[in-house]
């Protein structure tokens, strides 16, 4: 993979966090963040980082024949 390619998945990765995680935790964007906001925001970046790591490794797993993937 490129560097550019990895750039743009990281880029890509990071949108997708900030708009899934600000719908889901942020309940008004013109106070101060609470506790709650904090923390529901900090689990929801660790949760969506552990689940893209684990479809990441099944989707590696599959595409390698060698191994008894799908192909």
């Amino acid at each position: 993979m490129s560097q550019q390619t990895e750039l743009n998945a990281i880029e890509d990765t990071f949108q997708k966090i900030t708009f899934l995680c600000y719908e889901r935790c942020i309940k008004s964007p013109t106070h101060p963040q609470y506790s709650e906001e904090r923390s529901c925001n900090e689990n929801c970046v660790s949760k969506y980082m552990s689940v893209h790591r684990m479809v990441g490794a099944i989707v590696q797993k599959v595409s390698q024949p060698s191994q008894g993937g799908f192909n």
